[in-house]
């Protein structure tokens, strides 16, 4: 299911679950961005700013 809410709005999920990437093989998702390893499991489609995590030592990457 939100994987549907995502693709209807637009929208890209944040997620630690992996099985994500396997869902944008069958469905194109908007975008998946896991904060623990900082990256985007599927691009977004469009950039967007991530807010910097209290206690992150990084930047987020867009």
């Amino acid at each position: 299911m939100i994987s549907a809410v995502a693709i209807t709005y637009g929208t890209p999920i944040l997620t630690t679950d992996g099985d994500f990437a396997e869902i944008d093989r069958h469905f194109r998702l908007p975008g998946v961005y896991n904060p623990m390893t900082d990256r985007w499991e599927v691009m977004s489609v469009e950039p967007i700013e991530l807010p910097v995590i209290k206690g992150s030592f990084t930047e987020p990457t867009i």
